[in-house]
């Protein structure tokens, strides 16, 4: 018979199944739980560790394959490798604040090598381990089938302290990821106690004067404010800002920094190799050596050259290795719907246990319930939930991790108490039977002589004594001996001290005060055993080393060349432009004098002004890069001015030369720039804000209409002399002088320049100032005409003229200008020659 085929719509079954997988993942993998602090693969591995195969503190390491096997056989089919890595990531001091297992072999290092294999390596639970499982055998938590049903595992620990906030977490699930920074012990506890002191305690309260910030098991030095502290703990989200620990050693006359610590997560190999690098590379002058000479701590070693400052290499180390780093946190997790203690959530159960009496039966008092009544009750009464909620994840604030954690154990508490109970109860009730017996000892011998059989005795003893099947036996197992005067007391005594017990049990459960009392003191004994000082150093003092990047840059003076095809270099001489190579069918455009410490400008068509410094240049004698290499060009875009800022480059602002546009922010003398664009728009800017190294980017120095492109960018001088020539592509051609382009302290569309009509648009402009200098035009015949003052119809005149004609009949199809050459005078006159 063939198969049924069933046509679901696949956009559907997809959206069912993906939502499945991402929920799988967000509870039973990625995210930890706020109460225990783990994911489900660690809960796992500590549970099969104590449970299963008993490795405590105390006892012998076992095979690390061994305890695999045993999580994957019954607990987490998701492969030995996975298991075994976060097994790993337990015991590794590096990479938890308080490792969980105890690790015997090789388990990683903090130069990133990986653990042993699994068949090499041994482990065993850490005494603190002890405090996350010590009471999951008395019912202190939900337990749920494992994945084949065969085995029962816990959902969450009933761990004594917050896991969660003292190591930390990291995860990536669908759609949301979690990165939980670790804390010191002592100062969480301290916190957890202030709460349940005073509930009313908000997260400013806490931070600082309790948790004074992360404390990460490698150190380092916290860079952040505790007003930054406080911000990031509300939000749940943020950045920590870390540094390495150091100081200077000197001995035999040198000086060396000695790296004592490094920030969180940081490869110290990696690091080394960085380092030594920047040495090789000449990057950091005053470090002439890096070794790395640590042991079960680190200590890193940079030796100086004498009359270096250390402080100075620190700074370019901060700015460029990753011994300054960037923690983000991220306070993602899996929170319960609710928690309520059984108490809260039975009203039947909270009244049996208000009318309970454990005194003995002769002075028991009408409407009391008896010891056998409660114990019944809770030897039926399902402490847990039949479907125990699974948790949501969900952003908390570090007052919402406390509180989640404090409520838990509140829980527990009052779970193990009535565990205890009912233990307690279970031998109160049997050794009640005794002291029954005991009275009328004589009697009961007789009964169980006349007796034909076990069962036979036990009937006459309940009959006569009134006592039930559990105390008859119990009676009936005694051996003789324990029928012996001191025995009896013995048991009296136990009594009484049982009953003492659930006394004291019942005062707690009946008051939530003394409950709460009763975790405070918890609290502090887990305090006085495994608090250990702070790690990390919160020093927000701490002096802030001020990198400057032309203190790395050899002082050198150099030719900075671009051409026309946007192709650039450095050199350190030329003889003449025709000795500089080029491409095929490029030429020279822009060359410059500078030094490297200083900047260079490059003006694209776009409006945009790209900024680096000199010594980033390419040095080479060859063709270059192309600057679009660099920065992140759009599509046709491309240089069409370059300067370098130079004193021999720049030149003044002629005084007393007002601009049209008064602005009163703008200084005499500055040097400044004129763009003038395809449609006739022109602007005329200083260098301020674009003389320091820009992004990718770049930045605006103009803005341009739709389908308009900047043509040239020049140097002006404003001087009287200095005119602008402007031709048009339909033959006009325009002068007037360069101080009529109105000035903008802001990137602007500008002033017209040239009156165009119809399609004509810019060809091309350049400044001037000798008598026959001006823009030299090709005619669509093949003429070339010199537009200048020379000619009486270019006379300056007024911006913003159509212009004379150039040609009648015809147009102006390419124009020629000299590249820009500036010469390095021996005086620094700004002498430019085209």
């Amino acid at each position: 018979m063939a198969a049924k085929i069933e046509k679901i719509p696949l956009h559907e079954t997809a959206q069912a199944r993906y939502l499945n997988y991402a929920m799988s993942v967000i509870t039973s993998r990625a995210l930890p739980d706020v109460r225990d602090g783990l994911k489900p693969v660690q809960r796992r591995i500590l549970y099969a560790m104590f449970s299963n195969l008993r490795l405590t503190h105390d006892a012998k390491h076992m095979k690390s394959a061994r305890i695999v096997g045993e999580v994957m056989g019954k607990y987490h089919p998701h492969g030995d490798q996975s298991i075994y890595d976060a097994m790993v990531r337990m015991a590794q001091d590096f990479s938890v604040r308080y490792p969980l297992v105890d690790g015997h072999g090789n388990f990683g290092s903090l130069d990133g090598d990986s653990a042993a294999a699994m068949r090499y390596t041994e482990a065993r639970l850490t005494n603190l381990s002890s405090e996350l499982l010590d009471e999951i055998k008395k019912s202190t938590v939900d337990f749920r089938p494992n994945y084949d049903g065969t085995e029962a595992e816990p959902g969450v620990l009933p761990s004594q302290v917050p896991n969660l906030l003292i190591n930390g977490a990291t995860g990536i699930a669908v759609g949301m990821a979690t990165n939980i920074p670790p804390h010191n012990l002592g100062e969480c506890l301290d916190a957890l106690i202030a709460l349940i002191d005073d509930p009313s305690l908000e997260v400013d309260d806490l931070v600082d004067k309790y948790i004074k910030g992360p404390d990460f098991p490698t150190g380092g030095v916290m860079l952040n404010t505790v007003e930054e502290l406080q911000e990031i703990y509300r939000e749940g989200s943020g950045t920590i800002n870390m540094r390495a620990s150091w100081e200077v050693e000197s001995r035999d006359y040198k000086k060396f920094i000695i790296i004592k610590s490094l920030p969180y997560t940081v490869n110290k190999a990696t690091l080394v190799e960085k380092i030594a690098d920047h040495i090789i590379q000449g990057n950091l002058p005053q470090v002439q050596d890096v070794r790395d000479e640590s042991t079960a701590d680190v200590r890193v070693v940079l030796e100086l050259k004498r009359g270096t400052d250390p402080e100075t290499a620190m700074a370019y180390l901060f700015k460029h290795t990753p011994l300054e780093h960037r923690f983000h946190v991220n306070v993602t997790c899996l929170v319960p719907q609710e928690q309520t203690d059984p108490l809260t959530a039975n009203a039947e159960l909270r009244e049996m246990v208000e009318k309970l009496t454990v005194e003995p039966w002769t002075k028991r008092k009408e409407g009391k319930v008896r010891v056998i009544d409660l114990l019944d009750f809770l030897r039926e009464f399902e402490v847990g939930e039949e479907n125990p909620s699974v948790p949501t994840p969900a952003t908390l604030d570090l007052k919402q991790m406390l509180a989640q954690f404090r409520d838990f154990r509140m829980e527990v508490l009052v779970r193990r108490l009535l565990f205890e109970l009912e233990k307690i109860l279970g031998r109160i009730h049997i050794l009640e039977a005794f002291e029954l017996i005991f009275n009328d000892l004589d009697k009961a011998i007789e009964l169980i002589r006349a007796s034909e059989s076990k069962k036979n005795a036990a009937d006459k003893l309940m009959n006569y004594f009134g006592i039930d099947a559990d105390q008859a036996d119990a009676i009936l197992e005694t051996k003789l001996y324990r029928l012996a005067k001191l025995e009896i007391e013995n048991i009296r005594e136990e009594l009484a001290a049982r009953r003492e017990e659930a006394e004291k049990i019942q005062v707690l459960l009946l008051s939530e005060e003394k409950r709460w009392e009763f975790i405070r003191n918890e609290f502090v004994a887990l305090r006085d055993v495994y608090s250990d000082p702070r790690r990390t150093k919160v020093d927000v003092n701490v002096a802030q080393l001020e990198y400057s990047e032309a203190d790395y840059i050899l002082d050198e003076d150099v030719w900075v060349m671009v051409t026309k095809d946007g192709w650039f270099k450095r050199q350190k001489s030329y003889s003449d432009l025709s000795t500089i190579r080029v491409r095929d069918n490029d030429e020279i455009g822009w060359v410059m004098p500078g030094r490297t410490p200083e900047c260079v400008l490059f003006f694209s068509n776009m409006g945009r002004v790209y900024t680096m410094r000199i010594d980033d240049v390419p040095s080479t004698t060859g063709y270059g890069d192309p600057v679009q290499a660099y920065f992140d060009f759009d599509d046709g875009e491309k240089i069409v001015g370059v300067i370098t800022i130079d004193k021999r480059v720049l030149q003044s602002v002629a005084p007393d030369q007002p601009s049209l546009v008064e602005d009163s922010e703008v200084e005499d003398g500055e040097p400044q720039m004129i763009a003038i664009t395809r449609q006739g728009q022109g602007v005329r800017f200083t260098l301020e804000g674009f003389d320091e190294p820009s992004t990718v980017k770049g930045r605006m120095f103009m803005r341009l209409s739709k389908k308009d492109e900047v043509v040239n960018v020049e140097q002006c001088t404003c001087h009287e002399e200095e005119l602008v020539t402007i031709a048009s592509r339909e033959g006009r051609g325009l002068t007037f002088h360069s101080r009529e382009v109105s000035q903008y302290k802001g990137a602007a569309k500008g002033v017209k320049t040239i009156g165009l009509e119809g399609d004509d648009e810019v060809l091309d402009w350049t400044l001037s100032t000798g008598y026959y200098e001006g823009l030299e035009v090709e005619t669509n015949r093949g003429r070339n005409i010199i537009i200048s003052r020379s000619k009486s119809k270019f006379e300056p005149t007024s911006r913003g003229n159509k212009g004379r004609w150039v040609i009648k009949r015809g147009h102006l199809i390419r124009s020629y200008r000299p590249p820009v050459e500036i010469q390095k005078g021996e005086e620094d006159d700004g002498s430019e020659e085209e």
